[in-house]
């Protein structure tokens, strides 16, 4: 039977470094075949069983942190991604960190894992989660720590997000108890968690006013101009009464729409938005939406983030919350 040793006391017999036995055993990295053949031949004429510790990803510290943003067309460049970006690097240049960006799709996480695979950085933050998620199976993989801006069903997996589903069903809520029933609902990417919650959200509020909702009246791709313009236009002729929007960027397609074909908010057509944003807020009338700080919930991530890095991992979910602001595009 062979007997259980490590590397440190092979390497102290003989007088080499433990890097120097790692290499022999495993056949990686520059060694001589001498040296080589020596530490292997001395094993074998014991028969010693060395023990060699699998590094850690967590081993090395480069005080880098990397944030993820979509590779979508244009999606990097809304104002939400911005401004997680900016919370997150606040956070962490402070505390002597510095930042990183990498973009990544649905299905392409190439960037994220070149920079992983370099070993680049300590840790990441996703702005995103996407179901069935590449980057989050292949962080877990790899070891390393990251925390998911947004929920995803996994609780080994360190989670921010804001309570989504409820402020959507309250938003939505409001509207019916107003007497607006012909609603529509756009949206852009299903595929997106974020988006589910959000319509899971909306359907519970039909449910809890004793309502039925047409599935018909629920709209994908309005996150493209073309498509949401198409879309906005077909609503009109219907005499939809109210278009309630899945984010910011759907909003501002469709009112910049309705502009266009000099359609009033809210004397023609109610408009309100899932999402409230800076660049939202500039629009007249103002728009009923959900609101919440996005500042809070990056600053919340990085914090997760350097404690998890600090040993201080707390696996689970952190929700925050929002408030429902009614303004006059929907009076």
């Amino acid at each position: 039977m062979s007997e259980k040793t490590n590397i440190y006391e092979i390497a102290q017999e003989l007088g080499i470094s433990t890097t120097t036995v790692s290499r022999a055993i495993s056949g990686k990295g520059r060694l001589s075949e001498a040296t080589r053949q020596r530490v292997l031949e001395y094993i074998a004429s014991r028969n010693l069983d060395p023990c060699v510790r699998k590094r850690k990803y967590t081993d090395k510290k480069t005080g880098n942190i990397l944030v993820t943003i979509p590779a979508e067309k244009d999606y990097a460049l809304l104002p939400y991604f911005m401004e997680i970006l900016s919370s997150v690097y606040d956070y962490c240049v402070i505390r002597g960190f510095q930042v990183m960006m990498a973009k990544t799709g649905a299905n392409d996480i190439d960037a994220l894992k070149t920079i992983i695979s370099k070993h680049k950085v300590d840790g990441v933050v996703l702005t995103r989660t996407i179901t069935d998620a590449l980057d989050i199976k292949f962080l877990k993989e790899r070891g390393v720590p990251f925390v998911a801006i947004g929920s995803y069903d996994d609780k080994t997996v360190s989670q921010v997000d804001v309570d989504q589903m409820s402020g959507c069903r309250d938003l939505t809520s409001i509207l019916l108890r107003m007497g607006i029933r012909k609603i529509a609902l756009f949206c852009a990417d299903r595929t997106h968690v974020v988006t589910k919650s959000r319509l899971k959200g909306f359907l519970q509020a039909y449910e809890d006013n004793d309502l039925d909702f047409d599935p018909q009246m629920i709209f994908d791709g309005a996150g493209e101009v073309f498509k949401a313009e198409q879309l906005t236009e077909e609503m009109l002729k219907k005499g939809v009464e109210c278009i309630l929007c899945m984010d910011d960027n759907i909003c501002i397609n469709v009112l910049n729409t309705l502009r266009k074909n000099g359609v009033r908010v809210p004397q023609d057509i109610r408009i309100a938005s899932f999402y409230n944003s800076q660049v939202l807020n500039e629009y007249y009338p103002p728009i009923s939406c959900v609101d919440f700080d996005i500042k809070e919930l990056g600053t919340m991530a990085a914090r997760v983030l350097l404690e998890a890095l600090d040993g201080e991992e707390k696996a689970g979910k952190i929700t925050m919350g929002y408030n429902v602001i009614l303004k006059e595009s929907t009076k």
